[in-house]
């Protein structure tokens, strides 16, 4: 049910307007948003015996691009910081991976689980929900590469 693990290096962070959310707001959020509206939950992770318990460490909100603003990244410029948004989601390397659905928050885990397996020493991972059209919203996965050196 989701796409393929690979791995993204972001050259700068995604800037996001503070706001708190659980799961099932910034779901119940971004389904009824406008087209590129953009919602991060940052999660941490506690591994239990019978799989993990999620729960969200701080999230945010980013309005859709304006004109001058989609004109920049469609040119391969990084994205100016709007007033009052501060880094969501951190530049550096990730596992990333997209879903062809978005589950509910009792499945999250089952589903994010072989992403996780892929640095299980990170106890923290990064969702987002991105509304792309009227009809399709795709939630979006990153969880850190833990370096060597960063030992």
């Amino acid at each position: 049910m989701s796409g393929r693990i690979s791995k993204l290096t972001l050259i700068t962070p995604l800037y996001y307007k503070k706001k708190e959310y659980t799961y099932s707001s910034a779901l119940q959020e971004i389904m009824k948003a406008e087209r590129g509206t953009d919602i991060f939950l940052s999660l941490n992770v506690e591994y239990k015996d019978y799989g993990a318990d999620l729960s969200v460490k701080s999230s945010g909100k980013k309005a859709p691009l304006n004109e001058e603003e989609k004109a920049r990244v469609e040119k391969g410029e990084a994205e100016i910081k709007r007033k009052g948004e501060e880094a969501g989601i951190k530049d550096g390397s990730y596992y990333f991976e997209q879903f062809l659905f978005i589950p509910e928050e009792k499945d999250l885990f089952t589903l994010i689980a072989p992403l996780l397996s892929q640095n299980p020493d990170i106890n923290y991972i990064y969702i987002r929900f991105f509304k792309e059209s009227v009809l399709e919203t795709v939630m979006q996965a990153f969880l850190p590469i833990k370096e060597k050196n960063d030992c």
